[in-house]
């Protein structure tokens, strides 16, 4: 009798010795799985942080910016918060890839987009939106704030250090958002007021309100 209790505890042992293992194997598979799943995330985030972003200058680009701009005006239609868009042309570029070459145009779009972004409030966005053009979303900001931000940002420009040429302004237009607008009309309004800015002889700001009047 003692003979077969202890076979039966030893097979009992070697159950339960089994039983563990399988259970640390599955744990293993569970965290490796975890552990998938989190890397899968993070190059997901990755991903969507790089189709967001301009290669060049490090900032946002067209598509983000439309992103955000659709969120804005969501957010104007339930509080009516005022927010402002300015677009922006640096002034006489071509000039610059035509005298220095395109890799010196390219060091002032850096430098311009560096400049924008260091200038800027913490909720602003600027983006790059095409070639040598930039816009600006500025939350919460009526046409008073937004002139006198494009106006800092003008100056910070201006009056910057440029290495690879003498001297760079920017054109800017601006438009603030009503209940009329959507997300077409308050970009085509910024464009007509840049037109205005560059009409004006450039290196100046200009609101859409001073199109229309």
């Amino acid at each position: 009798k003692e003979k077969l209790l202890l076979i039966r505890i030893k097979k009992d042992l070697l159950n339960l010795i089994n039983y563990l293992k399988k259970q640390q194997l599955i744990t293993g598979y569970n965290d490796s799985l975890y552990e998938k799943k989190i890397e899968v995330e993070n190059m997901n985030e990755h991903l969507m942080v790089l189709s967001n972003t301009d290669k060049l200058t490090n900032i946002p680009n067209r598509r983000y910016f439309h992103h955000r701009l659709d969120e804005i005006i969501f957010e104007y239609e339930k509080t009516q918060k005022p927010f402002s868009l300015m677009m922006m042309d640096i002034d006489h570029f071509k000039r610059v890839n035509d005298r220095y070459g395109h890799q010196i145009g390219d060091q002032v779009l850096i430098q311009v987009a560096a400049i924008l972004s260091e200038n800027l409030p913490e909720n602003a966005v600027v983006a790059r939106y095409g070639g040598e053009e930039f816009v600006v979303l500025l939350p919460g900001m009526s046409e008073n704030d937004a002139m006198a931000t494009a106006e800092i940002l003008k100056d910070s420009i201006e009056y910057a250090h440029w290495d690879s040429v003498n001297r760079m302004t920017i054109s800017a237009g601006i438009a603030t958002f009503t209940e009329d607008d959507d997300s077409y009309s308050i970009i085509t309004k910024a464009d007509q007021a840049l037109y205005l800015s560059k009409e004006r002889g450039r290196n100046c700001a200009t609101h859409f309100n001073m199109v229309s009047s």
